[in-house]
């Protein structure tokens, strides 16, 4: 099944901002790559900002009660006090066209304690890095996170396609309308974890505790959820096309849900909200469901669909059984 794209949030830029992106990344590309580049800009950019002050003061002086500028060509401002300004703003100056470079060795140590942390459970640098890459907009597509303790991380609107988070402890994490696909979430305690909106496609969640989870309006298209713990999540809206195996979904929130595309095969569903939910004869897997007579709301098509595929089994079972021998 596609999936859907994705919406698009940002308003198309005009030419002006293109070409002025463009010219900036030129600039700090080929003009200020290296750092003697950078000094003879500041120095340049500082005696600019001096004339046009200069002209701009000439120009304003009409309009003020200052009987006599102070300068009276462009010549007078060579002078030491003029020096010691231009050496002042041009080590502003500086200062702004290093930030690109200080942005980057951030980032750079950032990464550096992430992966040096790979294998520890509790590091609050670890966390500390997550937080200011987030904050600078970095994806984190392939980031491995084993055995982290991450839990009340904020990371809405992030990404993390193909991130490896297996037995990590994520409780009240915020991941909502994140991009996670092919992300490995197995064995990871997700309890009270929001993915609202999330786009969770081919995503693992084999065995993880997802116990008060949010996964409201989430795409799940070839998500694995086999064994996981699903009680009380808010699955509500959410577009499934799942694997649900062994997954205990007591009183999970299925209200609406289309269930064409799911495999529930030995699922719990004691007292799971299945109002309106969706069902298919030829797609759906119900064989071995627990408790559907606990659950709420369950549709007629449901239970029939249940009845079909479990009393078949049954009689199997009963063709399989070996004869009894009776007395003679």
């Amino acid at each position: 099944m596609p999936e859907p794209e994705k919406p698009e949030n940002k308003k198309k830029e005009s030419w002006q901002s293109k070409l002025w992106s463009q010219c900036e990344k030129q600039f700090k590309e080929h003009v200020i790559k290296t750092q003697w580049q950078r000094i003879i800009c500041s120095i340049i950019f500082a005696a600019i900002s001096i004339v046009a002050f200069y002209y701009f003061e000439k120009w304003l002086l009409p309009f003020t009660n200052k009987p006599n500028p102070k300068y009276t060509s462009v010549l007078d401002l060579i002078d030491l006090d003029s020096l010691r300004t231009l050496s002042l703003i041009s080590g502003i100056w500086l200062y702004i066209l290093e930030s690109n470079e200080r942005k980057k060795r951030r980032h750079y140590e950032a990464w550096q304690v992430i992966d040096n942390a790979k294998w520890i459970g509790t590091s609050y640098a670890r966390r500390k890095a997550l937080e200011d890459l987030y904050s600078d907009g970095i994806s984190f597509n392939a980031i491995e996170l084993p055995y982290a303790e991450l839990s009340c991380l904020q990371v809405p609107n992030s990404e993390f396609n193909e991130a490896n988070f297996t037995d990590a402890k994520l409780e009240y994490a915020n991941f909502n309308n994140s991009y996670c696909k092919y992300a490995n979430f197995s064995f990871a305690s997700l309890v009270d974890a929001e993915f609202i909106d999330a786009h969770l496609c081919e995503a693992k969640f084999i065995e993880a505790d997802l116990t008060y989870a949010k996964l409201n309006n989430a795409i799940l298209f070839g998500a694995d959820f086999m064994g996981a713990t699903l009680k009380c999540t808010q699955l509500e809206g959410a577009a499934l096309a799942a694997n649900f195996s062994d997954a205990n979904l007591v009183a999970a929130n299925l209200r609406g849900v289309n269930l064409s595309l799911v495999n529930l095969s030995n699922a719990d569903l004691s007292e799971a909200d299945l109002t309106d939910v969706r069902v298919s004869k030829a797609n759906t897997v119900l064989k071995g469901v627990k408790n559907l007579e606990d659950a709420i709301n369950v549709p007629d098509a449901f239970w029939e669909l249940w009845k079909e595929q479990n009393s078949t089994e049954a009689t199997d079972d009963d063709n399989d059984r070996p004869e009894e021998n009776t007395p003679q």
